[in-house]
């Protein structure tokens, strides 16, 4: 690119649908890419062998099934002059060869003030656990910490989980300790993979907090689990793209906020923001807790408490078959007094189900 420019929209149409996973569209400034791919023969570059991709800035993301998202007149995403537009194209694992060929629509604005908006990625640079490793045979919850530095609104979340995924739930905690909820996906499927418009968009202040958590089921139950019977599941496995990211849509304070009716989304209402199933009081808590939730069947139910550093604080099972609650709303009340005052998450586990809330102990 020559000059600056701004993208209100872009479209891809890959001709194998079947074989593409995702694709990252990024900027280059440095030409390091162009020169990479100037000194190499055949078509393109194959990235896990290639230093300058690191040097990139993400531009936005596309996963197959998702329609154009077009921004109003006065925002976009921003390429630099002398930028380079990269995109890389992420295909799923296949015994077989294909050819491929992508074709990319590119919608500039060319009104002269714009709102730019950011996408940054929350990855395993971010992980409190030293890596994404979950054990064969075991359900494992892991979780993501990334501190927000100046005044932003969110505009669109991106969940990105493995192939053994299970659920996922991000929320941003502010320095009042204000608490956001932000997306919940009980069910996690890989068909979900989308960017999720907020309705309008969600202020994010200076020295708030997002924290992410995703549950994994390694076990023979998954019926998505690659391996049979399970095996330990690494960044290196098989189907791990995307081990577990979450990908932020962002434009600084500033900038006037979002409403629905300025974004043009293709996302079905089904594929919309989740509401949560399980409901904590007072939040934050002194000394006692009370946990409202709705079972759809039967089960025994076991509540565990995690610092940050996911260590267990607190366990409560409920597990004697004479103990089962039965189908319906319940509520159980229990002591936090001996819990110091910090933020936790809570995880009640059902037999069928496993979701998690943030709990903050404050007195």
């Amino acid at each position: 690119f020559t000059q600056q420019k701004f993208v209100r929209a872009l479209e891809f149409n890959p001709c194998t649908l079947a074989n593409v996973h995702h694709i990252e569209i990024s900027v280059d400034t440095t030409g390091t890419l162009a020169n990479e791919e100037a000194n190499t023969t055949g078509y393109g570059l194959n990235f896990s062998s290639v230093t300058g991709i690191n040097q990139s800035r993400l531009l936005s993301l596309y996963h197959i099934g998702e329609r154009v998202t077009q921004f109003p007149l006065g925002m976009g995403y921003r390429i630099p002059a002398g930028a380079d537009l990269i995109l890389q194209v992420h295909y799923l694992p296949t015994f077989v060869s294909i050819d491929d060929s992508i074709s990319m629509n590119v919608f500039f604005d060319d009104t002269t003030v714009h709102q730019e908006v950011k996408t940054i990625a929350i990855d395993e640079n971010d992980l409190i656990e030293p890596e994404f490793f979950v054990i064969k045979n075991q359900i494992k919850n892991l979780h993501h910490i990334q501190e927000i530095c100046g005044d932003w609104s969110l505009i669109s979340i991106s969940p990105q989980l493995a192939i053994i995924g299970k659920s996922v739930k991000v929320f941003s905690v502010g320095t009042a300790n204000d608490t956001t909820d932000l997306i919940q996906i009980q069910v996690w499927e890989n068909s979900l993979r989308y960017l999720y418009y907020f309705p309008l968009a969600q202020g994010i202040t200076s020295g708030s907090t997002i924290y992410s958590d995703g549950t994994f089921d390694n076990t023979e139950n998954n019926p998505n689990n690659p391996y049979k019977p399970p095996a330990n599941f690494t960044h290196d496995c098989l189907n791990c793209e995307d081990d577990f990211k979450i990908y932020l849509q962002l434009i600084g304070s500033t900038d006037c906020m979002v409403t629905a009716e300025c974004i043009v989304s293709g996302i079905e209402e089904q594929h919309s923001i989740s509401s949560f199933d399980f409901l904590l009081k007072p939040n934050p808590a002194n000394d006692q807790l009370t946990i409202s939730f709705s079972l759809p069947s039967a089960s025994a139910i076991t509540v565990t408490v995690y610092d940050l550093n996911e260590r267990m604080k607190k366990i409560i099972s409920l597990n004697a078959e004479e103990e089962k609650f039965t189908a319906g709303n319940h509520s159980i009340t229990f002591s936090t007094l001996d819990l110091p005052q910090g933020i936790y998450f809570c995880k009640l586990q059902t037999e069928n189900s496993i979701s998690t809330e943030k709990l903050i102990v404050q007195r």
